[in-house]
């Protein structure tokens, strides 16, 4: 007899099968992650400076420098 079944070809269909739903699935999310990102602009140095001196970490002329220097 032929050693059919230790071979890879009775997996095959199903590997590749599993191969390229596992690559849409992984597309997807790719899509979908750049997609949420390019949506949702970061803080701007102004907003973060003023949380920063909201936070104490930054006097009240340090704060006024960063806006001039903006």
């Amino acid at each position: 007899m032929h050693d059919f079944y230790h071979s890879w070809m009775i997996t095959g269909g199903h590997t590749m099968f599993l191969f390229w739903i596992l690559f849409a699935v992984v597309l997807v999310w790719l899509v979908f992650a750049y997609r949420d990102r390019a949506e949702k602009p970061g803080e701007t140095p102004l907003e973060i400076a003023q949380k920063r001196y909201a936070a104490g970490e930054i006097s009240r002329t340090e704060l006024d420098e960063i806006k001039r220097n903006l």
